[in-house]
């Protein structure tokens, strides 16, 4: 018989759905007798949509035009707004071309951002973050040109930095 004051210790694992799920032992602290239990998280892992999976992170950038770019190449910090959305200012760093100032918000799977570039132009990215097999998050979303009007398409990875 185990008494209420019980300690358990569980390695988590993922399965090839994405099911997360427990293995390991409890111990009866008054008796010193173990038990093997396991369980599942039934739970989301993000009640926020996936963007706190965003933190520490970049994004590779993929526009339909070539253009290629990190936002956020050492990582990009999250800020929580206190109703569920998450904030952030970093630093777009792009393939041949200078460091711009990035601010955005994520709340759910929407991602928005504006990259600023002193006295050239402004561009307003949207995106929906979705998960992949194997956990990867992809953004798939519209990029708009303030100046020019202009709208292209872009796709994104989410990656450590």
């Amino acid at each position: 018989m185990f008494s209420a004051n019980g300690q358990y210790q569980a390695a988590l694992s993922q399965n090839s759905s994405g099911s997360l799920s427990l293995d390991g032992l409890l111990t009866d602290r008054a008796t010193s007798q173990k038990v093997k239990w396991s369980g599942q998280v039934t739970e989301a892992l993000t009640p926020n949509g996936l963007c706190d999976q965003l933190a520490g992170k970049s994004i590779n950038i993929n526009q339909t035009n070539g253009f290629q770019g990190i936002v956020g190449s050492g990582g990009i910090p999250l800020v929580a707004s206190g109703d569920g959305s998450y904030t952030f200012t970093t630093v777009a760093v792009y393939r041949n071309e200078q460091a711009d100032p990035v601010t955005g918000i994520c709340q759910e799977n929407i991602v928005t951002f504006t990259r600023t570039r002193t006295n050239v132009f402004i561009q307003d990215f949207k995106g929906t973050m979705s998960q992949k097999s194997g956990g990867i998050l992809s953004l798939d979303g519209s990029v708009t040109d303030r100046e020019s009007g202009q709208s292209v398409m872009w796709s994104g990875q989410v990656i450590a930095p």
